[in-house]
């Protein structure tokens, strides 16, 4: 079990557990399997207890990785795997450490124009008027339980030149999940382009737990 989620094997996974497990592992497994690969090799396992019946026999483990511990409990029918859970303080720190790699640096990471629905777009030219938009950031601070950044929106011209720009900054707050993981966010907002042509959507982002400031610059084509 731990040899196949640390490898991300998911064929090697699929013959050890019983079939409604898997359809429950499908969703879980690519998020499930990243964490366990973050600890590294398995240095060591003790089994700190077994429970035997007609029913199907339960037992749980000790593990030592080569990064941090867990605490895995199995519970096995029919000489497969029924259900299993993997716990522990480390798994915590292992879920920051992998939202720490895949955002290490306070900077936008994606972009998408999106309907009213919030479905992503991906036409070549937009109508002219209001422009809703979807930005995730990544390699923010939380403080006090939560993120706090502000947002400063220019539209310029194909040349480069100032069109408009937000009078104030826009601020920009929401909760930190419990366990302090997140480092990243997305905010859905949205801005308007009265004239048809090529433009440039300039933000200036700041992150006030961290002092620190991004800019990032989407090109976008409005039409009559």
């Amino acid at each position: 079990m731990v040899a196949a989620l640390g490898s991300c094997d998911k064929a090697r996974l699929a013959k050890a557990v019983k079939g409604g497990l898997n359809a429950e592992l499908e969703a879980k497994f690519d998020p499930m399997c990243k964490t366990v690969t973050w600890f590294g090799p398995l240095v060591k396992r003790d089994q700190t207890s077994i429970h035997v019946s007609d029913s199907g026999n339960e037992g749980a483990y000790e593990l030592e990785f080569e990064k941090g511990k867990l605490t895995m409990s199995i519970s096995i029918q029919d000489n497969q795997v029924a259900g299993f859970q993997l716990t522990g303080d480390d798994w915590i720190v292992a879920k920051r450490g992998l939202e720490a790699q895949q955002y290490p640096e306070f900077k936008v990471y994606d972009f998408d124009f999106v309907d009213a629905e919030g479905k992503v777009m991906s036409p070549t030219a937009y109508p002219k008027g209001k422009i809703m938009y979807r930005i995730k950031i990544g390699g923010m601070a939380p403080k006090d339980g939560k993120f706090s950044l502000a947002s400063k929106v220019a539209i310029l011209d194909a040349e480069g030149k100032v069109l408009w720009t937000s009078p104030e900054p826009m601020p920009i707050e929401f909760p930190a999940d419990e366990n302090a993981i997140a480092r990243s966010g997305t905010v859905d907002a949205s801005i308007n382009i009265p004239v048809a042509g090529p433009h440039q959507i300039a933000f200036e982002i700041k992150d006030f737990p961290s002092d620190a400031t991004t800019k990032y610059v989407q090109a976008i084509t409005t039409v009559d």
